[in-house]
């Protein structure tokens, strides 16, 4: 090929960009901008080259079969001095934006030069050599910490060198899922900026790191610190005064249960699950497809609107009970001026069962063989507690438990009968009296 006199074959695993100045480096042509897009057409086969290439004018080009751009480290080289040495060719795996560590050697990738102290470039005369002329395998790497040699073995074994991408349907974990796992997480963890998905900086080791160990950091205390994680991200990033889920977590309820990278975040969706199901006292919408049937139907936290339908009663009189404490519940006022709210589903199963046996007074009367006069003075003095009426929640009719009536009952007949029962109920006061129940 005219103007090229050495064309070295592609190693296995190779970064394209690295390639680049491999080729200018063996032909001595001073720099990879100095190749021409022509001799790039009659190379050898290049079919496990990766990576996308930049900062070399016409030659740039993105890697069409790889993770998306913002995953790929473009500005500072990074590489691993044990490697370099070992077999002196730039890994297509360093270009990761989130491969801080060699996974084979433990120890922390460099992107500056030991002498001159200036970050790594791409377009240099040599290799194995920076700018300034220092050897690049003469570096003494730092032992890295555990969490970032445990994430660069995951993406070294997802990413294969390439593999996963040049034969599609080979199987293991995908490489741009693992990817955004650690890009949501480190992001939402390290609360860096504002809107947490607006990553920046991450061409710098320090930033990459960070963003690793965070990630590593959310996963690394078991349910529990999944669980204090999710209490951060509503507290920062949501809406503290809603009730709904997509308010109260924004933009990290969407990113986790999008369209992507599924796979990737199965566990963490399941945890999601877990904490709502054991901590989250807001309402779930039964339209919500996001979370799994089980989920919707055995939440804990009923809305007071769907609750007050069950039990047949206006949302008004359910909020007040909630309100006197006589059920579990939280009302929240909107910004509308609206008053929503929430009851516990165990109370709710409680007063479903329990309104079964409830009877009016008409009932009462009967069960006691007493008049409604009588009636209103024991319920005025305490003796028959009502759960509905005039002086408990402002309903004109009253309601009674059919179990207080019957007590009530047994209580004359272990005296001498009804007209003990009329003695133990004085004449009601004139002044309202405090009457329990719901």
């Amino acid at each position: 090929m005219r103007g090229l006199l050495i064309r070295p074959i592609p190693v296995h695993g190779e970064s394209r960009q690295g390639y680049l100045l491999r080729l200018s480096d063996q032909n001595a042509l001073g720099s990879p901008q100095r190749i021409k897009t022509e001799w790039l057409a009659a190379l050898a086969p290049r079919a496990t080259l990766r990576g996308p290439i930049a900062g070399l004018g016409a030659l740039n080009a993105p890697d069409l079969v790889g993770p998306s751009a913002r995953y790929w480290n473009t500005r500072r080289p990074r590489y691993c001095p044990k490697c370099l040495e070992e077999a002196p060719y730039w890994r297509s795996a360093w270009g990761l934006v989130f491969y801080v560590a060699c996974h084979q050697h433990k120890v922390a990738l460099v992107d500056d030069c030991r002498d001159c102290g200036h970050p790594l470039r791409w377009v240099r005369r040599c290799l194995l050599e920076c700018t300034c002329g220092a050897d690049l395998r003469d570096r003494i790497p730092q032992a890295a910490l555990a969490q970032a040699i445990a994430a660069s073995h995951a993406l070294a074994a997802a990413w294969r060198d390439g593999e996963a991408l040049a034969a599609p349907g080979t199987g293991g974990v995908d490489i741009e899922g693992l990817l955004y796992r650690t890009w949501l997480l480190g992001s939402y963890r390290s609360q860096t900026a504002e809107r947490a998905q607006k990553l920046a900086g991450l061409h710098a080791m320090p930033q990459a790191v960070r963003i690793v160990e965070a990630a590593a950091e959310v996963m690394s205390g078991g349910t529990t610190g999944y669980f204090g994680f999710l209490d951060q991200v509503a507290a920062r990033y949501g809406d503290p005064t809603s009730t709904r889920l997509a308010s109260r977590f924004g933009a990290f309820y969407k990113e986790l249960f999008g369209t992507k990278a599924a796979a990737a975040l199965a566990d963490l969706r399941e945890g999601f699950e877990a904490y709502v199901r054991e901590r989250w006292p807001g309402q779930i919408a039964e339209r919500n497809r996001r979370l799994s049937q089980e989920v919707r139907t055995g939440h804990a936290w009923i809305p007071v609107t769907r609750a007050a339908k069950q039990l047949h009663w206006r949302s008004v009189r359910l909020r007040d009970a909630i309100a006197r404490g006589a059920v579990r519940g939280q009302l929240h006022r909107r910004p509308s001026g609206r008053i929503a709210g929430v009851v516990h589903r165990e109370d709710l199963e409680r007063l479903k069962a329990e309104s079964l046996t409830w009877i009016d007074l008409t009932g009462a009367c009967r069960l006691l063989r007493i008049g409604k006069k009588a009636a209103h003075a024991l319920v005025h003095s305490g003796r028959l507690p009502a759960v509905s009426g005039p002086n408990v929640d402002g309903r004109a009719v009253w309601q009674f438990r059919r179990a207080d009536v019957e007590r009530l009952r047994l209580q004359a007949d272990g005296r001498e009968g009804t007209q003990d029962l009329l003695d133990m109920a004085p004449q009601a006061p004139r002044s309202r009296a405090h009457v329990g129940g719901i």
